[in-house]
């Protein structure tokens, strides 16, 4: 799985697009081989600044704060952040971009191993729009 994160990014619209061997943004090693399909989503979701932030959780099993918090959502089409998560078959490894510079070792830190194995536990079995037809099975997932 490879993610491109871009925070803050200010754009008025979000494009969402999937492709077939696209190029950019790899190494020789993971260079597609012709005919292989990426999978390509993009989702942008609000900034958020914390005005009063909470100090912790009365309850973990409960999930609940020690106190409340005050925050500002701002509005996307001021200040957004936007990413990019692509998954193909030819992929050696888990990569991450962050404004467009690669961060390296980022497969091996525990939060973005959080972060991308959570994406793959949340994973569906995807469906060509057009055919209705599987193109991708929930346990295939696992192998991108």
């Amino acid at each position: 799985l490879h993610l491109h994160l871009h925070l803050p990014y200010t754009l008025k619209k979000t494009t969402t697009t999937t492709t077939t061997n696209k190029q950019t943004n790899m190494s020789n090693e993971d260079q597609v081989p012709p005919g292989s399909i990426i999978h390509i989503e993009t989702v942008s979701a609000p900034t958020n600044i914390a005005c009063v932030k909470y100090w912790g959780k009365a309850s973990i099993p409960l999930n609940t704060p020690i106190n409340s918090s005050v925050s500002v959502t701002l509005d996307q089409t001021d200040l957004r952040a936007v990413t990019t998560a692509s998954a193909c078959t030819a992929y050696t490894t888990d990569r991450l971009w962050l404004n467009g510079a690669e961060e390296e070792n980022a497969s091996t830190s525990k939060r973005f191993r959080a972060c991308v194995d959570g994406v793959k536990r949340l994973a569906c079995d995807r469906i060509d729009p057009t055919t209705g037809e599987v193109v991708v099975k929930k346990e295939d997932w696992d192998t991108m």
